[in-house]
């Protein structure tokens, strides 16, 4: 039984408790309490060991590995890279030529980057009849590949013809222009004002005429009806 704090302290001193041995013995009270809680902790701990080792262990997952390369891309690039840094204009035509007999390689977008460069090349040096005998082969022998970009070809050739001073051809290119107005009305109507621009009146009133109701009944097109209607 504990001593009262103002009890005569139990070792003989004759001073109260709480002056004497009381706080010696909350220490030693309190140092028993902490090995007891030790204790429990390091019983715990250890039950935790032997509980964790009877887990089976999870295998580490080993890292997904990457996809192989695909065979066409690596095709595709290599040709792009041997047109990109050709020598001349003349390898780069043969290779475009040469190009059109691997349609796995032709896709869209190579026709159109390598048909860009050959066009901008043609313009500069004069030869706006070579970029047209390539452009004209790419539709007989790909005629899917071109119709992907026929809108971007088409204005080239226009462009050539009017340069070429080719009425006759102006008017051919108009009408198939024309004839997409509806799907590809912003290029169009760079067209109709590069027409207008040039005095074609006849190519102008005919690929209107062609374009005017494919326009009219539309619904994809917000501007194009009162535009064309002035």
């Amino acid at each position: 039984m504990k001593s009262g704090r103002n009890e005569t302290c139990p070792c003989g001193s004759g001073k109260k408790y709480k002056k004497c041995c009381l706080l010696k013995d909350q220490a030693a009270e309190h140092a028993e309490l902490l090995r007891r809680e030790t204790e429990r902790l390091e019983i715990a701990a250890a039950d935790l060991e032997r509980t964790a080792s009877r887990i089976p262990k999870r295998l580490p997952v080993p890292p997904t590995p990457a996809p192989p390369p695909d065979p066409r891309m690596e095709a595709i690039n290599a040709r792009w890279l041997e047109f990109a840094e050709g020598t001349d204009d003349e390898g780069r035509r043969d290779l475009f030529i040469k190009t059109l007999d691997e349609p796995e390689l032709m896709d869209d977008e190579m026709a159109f980057e390598m048909l860009s460069r050959l066009y901008d090349s043609a313009v500069k040096s004069g030869e706006r009849d070579r970029y047209e005998v390539l452009v004209d082969q790419l539709r007989e022998r790909l005629p899917d590949v071109y119709a992907a970009s026929r809108k971007y070809y088409l204005q080239w050739s226009i462009v050539n013809a009017l340069a070429s001073r080719q009425p006759e051809r102006v008017l051919v290119l108009a009408r198939e222009m024309a004839e997409t107005a509806d799907d590809d009305v912003d290029e169009f109507a760079q067209v109709i004002d590069l027409l207008a621009y040039h005095g074609q009146l006849v190519a102008l009133a005919e690929a209107t005429r062609i374009a005017w109701p494919l326009i009219k009944d539309s619904s994809n097109i917000l501007w194009g009806q009162d535009s064309f209607a002035r």
